[in-house]
């Protein structure tokens, strides 16, 4: 599980890394890659509880 959630959390950041400013894009396109930045900080949140054994 753990490896699959690592995989993702990488690909996210990826795809945010290539994401276009803000500025260029419409607002359904902002409110989906601000759930991408959400989700990429949700699956960190949960990797680093595992990590500090929680």
């Amino acid at each position: 599980m753990d490896e699959r959630l690592q995989k993702l959390e990488k690909e996210l950041d990826s795809l945010l890394n290539m994401a276009p400013i803000e500025d260029d894009c419409t607002k359904n396109e902002n409110e989906m890659y601000s759930d991408m930045a959400n989700l990429k900080n949700s699956v960190t949140a949960v990797l680093e509880e595992r990590r500090n054994g929680r």
